[in-house]
């Protein structure tokens, strides 16, 4: 047995079962199969023509048939690297389904394949049943956008009848928050913090600048502070720009102890970083400065219970004061920050010296020149100064040569 079609012989392999009838009249095959790799040279009409011949007597039949692929085997993604750099909200724009059976042959156009999928989304919101194409092919180019959160498992299944013959895993690129602006680790009962910035952070260690507050699909990117202390919908929502958001203050409760809150995506909750300061109590007095200050700038003195001078002080940047409190390691922080500020502002003292003095240098070598060229035009006399037609450069290269 072989095959051809349209005058061209088609590769294959044949096995049956034959016999001859009682009569030997009749010659019966059974259990005949086809295998061949090359039914996409006849497609889509898949007609061919099976000839049968004997070896050993001169006898020979040719019966037309259509010879078509078998059952779904195997499938293939195209592009072949996708998977790479999903994110949540993205549609995937080109995505299809190359399908074969056992043999390497192109699944026949309208073959049916159902989908099952995990952390993607239809858009089209029909059944899962999807047609082969004239290419052998599935296209879910622009049908499929993903729904898993950021550093989620997606999975694409396929299947034949009830049996499972593809699943592909991928991974939603990872981003991370962070804090990336300074919080104190203590603060006065009743002030803020004030300007924290929050980064989102790819996996390459950059901003994520594609996260932004404009709306796509009706959703936008926010950061959602919550607080234990706060319902559900009490808790304020902030916008990103370019991946950075900046909470310009923080109230912080009146009670001491330790406040907690948590930031977070207000659609990703993985994607979320905690914060948390010490809250003390303050007895304020105002102290006099010996160096001239501003009005709004002050110092606040805190004492224990048993009426000790102040062992340690805070910065609350919220308002510009300076609050001291019973701890020593903020006590250290302070002397170090005034410390460097005093080692600034003798280095910034020196640079302004040194350009005042460069400043009077120049003053100096400016009248040098306008004496050397007013003393030059007295020597040639002013008219035949401008008769000769003495240019700048001119004037220069004389002061110069003196």
């Amino acid at each position: 047995m072989k095959l051809s079609s349209g005058g061209r012989v088609i590769s294959s392999e044949c096995s049956y079962d034959q016999c001859i009838t009682h009569d030997r009249y009749t010659m019966k095959f059974k259990n005949v199969t086809i295998e061949s790799s090359e039914l996409d040279m006849i497609r889509p009409s898949y007609k061919a023509t099976l000839h049968i011949n004997s070896k050993e007597d001169p006898f020979f039949v040719a019966i037309p048939c259509a010879v078509i692929p078998g059952p779904l085997q195997r499938i293939l993604l195209r592009p072949v690297d996708f998977g790479k750099k999903l994110v949540p909200g993205m549609v995937l724009k080109e995505l299809a389904l190359e399908t074969f059976d056992k043999y390497g042959n192109h699944m026949r156009k309208d073959e049916h394949i159902k989908l099952t999928l995990e952390g993607l989304h239809l858009l089209d919101k029909g059944d899962s049943f999807y047609k082969v194409d004239d290419h052998g092919c599935v296209n879910l180019s622009g049908t499929l956008k993903v729904t898993a959160g950021y550093g989620k498992l997606v999975s694409l299944s396929v299947l034949s009848g009830d049996e499972v013959v593809f699943k592909k895993e991928f991974q939603t690129d990872r981003r991370s928050l962070r804090v990336a602006s300074k919080v104190p680790k203590v603060c006065a009962a009743g002030s803020h913090l004030e300007d924290v910035v929050f980064e989102v952070i790819n996996s390459a260690g950059e901003v994520d600048e594609d996260i932004d507050s404009e709306v796509e699909d009706g959703h936008s990117h926010t950061l959602l502070i919550r607080q234990d202390s706060l319902r559900e919908e009490d808790n304020v929502r902030y916008s990103f720009h370019r991946g950075r958001c900046i909470v310009r203050s923080i109230p912080l409760p009146d009670n001491e102890g330790l406040f907690c809150f948590v930031a977070s995506h207000s659609r990703f909750h993985d994607l979320q970083t905690s914060i948390k300061v010490h809250v003390e109590k303050a007895v304020i007095r105002t102290h006099e400065l010996t160096q001239p200050r501003s009005p709004k700038k002050e110092i606040l003195l805190l004492e224990d219970s048993n009426g000790k001078g102040p062992e340690t002080v805070c910065h609350n940047t919220f308002d510009g004061r300076i609050m001291i409190f019973n701890n020593s390691r903020a006590s250290m922080d302070l002397e170090d920050r005034l410390q460097k500020l005093g080692d600034d502002i003798c280095r910034y003292g020196l640079c302004i010296r040194q350009c005042d003095a460069n400043v009077e240098s120049l003053n100096i070598k400016q009248s040098n020149i306008e004496l050397e060229m007013s003393n030059l035009g007295a020597f040639i006399g002013l008219d035949s100064f401008h008769d000769l037609g003495y240019d700048k450069d001119v004037i220069m290269e004389k002061i110069e040569g003196k």
